[in-house]
């Protein structure tokens, strides 16, 4: 005689329990943004500014909508001090990044 194991139990979760539970794991991966101080502030300027002016790629760590991601590699096509925009080629495709959502840069 065969169990079926674990199917017996999904017959309890209604549909909408399901995506309930779905939403409150995903929002419980959420993290708040990280506060940087002038000094890493400084720092990531001047890593961007000399990334556009060698044409060196790099790799973003941004914070987006709770989420901390790495994109990359990009390069540097434009910065944008007065509107606060990153203007990056990301897989041959131009992107744009506000400042506030940079939290970090590395250099390949």
């Amino acid at each position: 005689m065969m169990d079926r194991g674990l199917m017996k139990w999904n017959g309890f979760f209604m549909p909408e329990q399901k995506e309930l539970i779905r939403q409150i794991y995903k929002e419980s991966l959420k993290t708040e943004k990280p506060i940087l101080d002038e000094e890493q502030l400084h720092k990531m300027s001047d890593l961007l500014v000399r990334s556009m002016q060698d044409n060196k790629q790099m790799i973003l760590t941004l914070w987006m909508d709770g989420y901390i991601r790495d994109v990359g590699p990009v390069s540097i096509h434009k910065i944008d001090q007065h509107q606060r925009n990153l203007y990056v080629f990301y897989k041959d495709v131009q992107q744009i990044f506000h400042f506030d959502s940079i939290i970090g840069v590395k250099n390949i």
